[in-house]
């Protein structure tokens, strides 16, 4: 993954999607993602997959 998307991804973002999700932040696990910050997690006994993308290469007028 580029530099510049890796440093954009803070821990604060990543305690909201937790947040968001209603798991607990260290229940996040990070799998290997090219362009996106992939996570496993259980919820309910669910084994559930997150994805987290960035906006970097998206045309501003979309």
């Amino acid at each position: 993954m580029e530099p510049r998307i890796r440093n954009r991804f803070t821990q604060a973002i990543r305690a909201e999607a937790a947040t968001r999700y209603g798991v607990a932040v260290d229940a996040l696990h990070e799998l290997d993602g090219a362009e996106s910050f992939i996570f496993e997690f259980v919820r309910s006994g669910q084994p559930l997959i997150l994805r987290i993308g960035h906006n970097l290469r998206r045309n501003p007028d979309l």
